[in-house]
């Protein structure tokens, strides 16, 4: 597929991931509908849950092949706003910390208050960056830490995410944000689309920006990021609400996204792929 035209390339995920929703929800009604048919011992329930399983993890990889399909063709445009980076951390931090914690790892948030405005797209930088944390977290060791630092220059703004898991080797590292590789793609726990990072990284392309990895085996990874702190043209106003005590005003897309990612996460036993 990497050798046809990267034009064709998306048009076909895109083609391919809109026909295979409908038998997905064909095959999602019909499994929905077997508990109706009488009572199931418990290796029936067993068989039925791991297919409710199987067919979440597909559902998630239509819903990556639809949104870098998305992006590369410029169907999704971005919709800038003047956004809190320290906020968003934060907030998409808050939907991952109770899970960690049931596997006794760490997340380590900036302390300062202080915020550091960007011009983005809301949606999608949290997209991102509950990517990486999600990755921090689910490649982790039990017990281990994740460390989230923002710093800004006179121009650029940085988010680190470094982790105490599994490490990537050199040559992975060097291909990791490619579309469809997979980190440990021989290990068939491991599933995925590939597209995570290959999303990731055309999202922080789109801003303007760039992103990269330094990892070491059995050590950690630190997945890097720097976006602009200035654009060309003037950029509208939009405040992302988020009171850390008690609930904010966050748009009902990001919200439920974030929230899925934290279920799924909770509730896998086996890892997609990164």
């Amino acid at each position: 597929m990497t050798d046809i035209h990267p034009d064709y390339n998306t048009e076909l995920m895109s083609i391919l991931a809109h026909d295979l929703k409908t038998p997905v929800s064909a095959v999602r009604g019909f499994l929905e509908l077997i508990p109706q048919l009488g009572t199931l011992n418990e290796g029936q329930l067993r068989y039925l849950d791991r297919a409710h399983t199987a067919l979440d993890r597909m559902e998630r990889m239509i819903s990556s092949l639809l949104e870098f399909a998305r992006l590369e063709s410029g169907m999704r445009r971005l919709q800038y706003a003047d956004v809190d980076l320290v906020d968003v951390v934060h907030v998409c931090a808050d939907f991952l910390i109770e899970i960690a914690h049931k596997r006794g790892i760490q997340i380590h948030l900036p302390s300062s208050e202080k915020p550091i405005h960007i011009p983005a797209d809301i949606d999608l930088l949290a997209h991102v960056i509950t990517n990486l944390l999600t990755n921090a977290v689910k490649y982790n060791r039990d017990g281990g830490e994740v460390w989230v630092t923002i710093s800004k220059t006179a121009t650029e703004a940085r988010v680190d995410i470094r982790d105490t898991g599994i490490g990537i080797t050199p040559n992975d590292q060097l291909h990791v944000f490619d579309r469809f590789f997979r980190v440990n793609s021989k290990d068939k726990s491991v599933e995925g689309t590939g597209l995570g990072l290959a999303i990731c990284k055309t999202i922080i392309d789109l801003h303007g920006g760039r992103i990269w990895v330094s990892s070491e085996l059995g050590v950690g990874s630190t997945f890097s990021f720097v976006l602009p702190l200035k654009v060309g043209s003037k950029q509208p106003q939009y405040h992302w609400s988020h009171d850390r005590e008690g609930a904010g005003e966050i748009s009902d897309d990001v919200d439920d996204d974030l929230q899925e990612r934290a279920e799924k996460l909770d509730g896998d036993s086996t890892h997609d792929g990164i």
